[in-house]
C-alpha cells in the first residue's frame, strides 16, 4: 500500500525581480507552499510533526526576510519558478531520508498565481524506493 500526504506551509517574504535590466520593486507576499508526499513505509500512520518540522527548518532562514538578500537567491532570482524548484530539491532531500517520496509541490505567490512541479516517471523510478526494490508496478 502507498501512503500519501497533502501538507500546507506558509512563508512570509519579501523580494523583487530584474526584468529587462530593471529591477521591480520589493513587495511581499505570503507564499503558500502545498506538498504531496508517498511512501511504501508504514503502518497507515504517520508522525506528521517530524515532517512538518523538517520543512519548516528548510523555509526559516527566509521567513519575514528579503529573498534576494539569503542563498541561494541572492545569486538566483527569486522568481516563483525558482523558489520552487529550490524549495523541491532541499524538501525532496530531506523527505527522502524518512522514506517519503516527494511526488509535487506547489508554490503560490497569490491565491490566483501557482507554480506546481511534479515527479516525473524518471525521476520517480530513480529515487532511492526503487533502488531499495520496495516500490514495484505491475
Amino acid at each position: 500500500m502507498v501512503y500519501q500526504y497533502r501538507y500546507k506551509f506558509y512563508l512570509n517574504a519579501n523580494h523583487f525581480v530584474v526584468i529587462g535590466g530593471r529591477q521591480g520593486a520589493p513587495h511581499s507576499h505570503c507564499f503558500e507552499i502545498t506538498i504531496e508526499l508517498a511512501s511504501v513505509a508504514g503502518n497507515g500512520t504517520i508522525a506528521f510533526d517530524t515532517i512538518e518540522r523538517s520543512v519548516e527548518k528548510i523555509i526559516a532562514p527566509y521567513q519575514n526576510n528579503l529573498l534576494n538578500d539569503v542563498e541561494p537567491f541572492n545569486d538566483l532570482m527569486p522568481t516563483l519558478e525558482n523558489i520552487c524548484g529550490y524549495f523541491k530539491d532541499e524538501i525532496s532531500r530531506d523527505m527522502l531520508e524518512m522514506g517519503w517520496v516527494l511526488m509535487s509541490i506547489e508554490v503560490s505567490e497569490t491565491p490566483s498565481r501557482s507554480f506546481i512541479m511534479s515527479i516525473d516517471d524518471i525521476d520517480f523510478a530513480k529515487n532511492s524506493l526503487y533502488k531499495n526494490n520496495k516500490v514495484f508496478y505491475r
